[in-house]
């Protein structure tokens, strides 16, 4: 039963670092492409600043409050992916709920 846990929480990070890696990596990456090919890497970065930004504050208040929604992990990594998380806001964790 304890293997079937552990299973369990592995499947769920892998998805959680995934959900981070689509909401925050993918589109920075995806600039970086455009202005490397000459395209509007400038309009593609006015439309996602708020996103990091918001994620930096909202991140930085979840931080100091010491919030964890990831006893599996040890501090300060599930602090760390929880802060991102409440950064990224309530439709993040939305989305993150429905799929899992």
């Amino acid at each position: 039963m304890v293997m079937l846990e552990n299973l369990a929480e592995v499947a769920f990070l892998s998805y959680i670092l995934m959900q981070f890696v689509q909401t925050l990596v993918k589109p920075a990456i995806d600039i970086i492409n455009l202005a490397l090919e000459n395209g509007d890497w400038r309009g593609a970065l006015l439309k996602l600043w708020p996103m990091y930004v918001t994620t930096i504050i909202a991140g930085a208040i979840g931080w100091h409050a010491h919030y964890n929604l990831l006893p599996v992990l040890d501090e300060p990594l599930g602090s760390v992916l929880t802060a991102i998380g409440i950064g990224l806001g309530p439709s993040f964790l939305y989305d993150l709920q429905d799929n899992v």
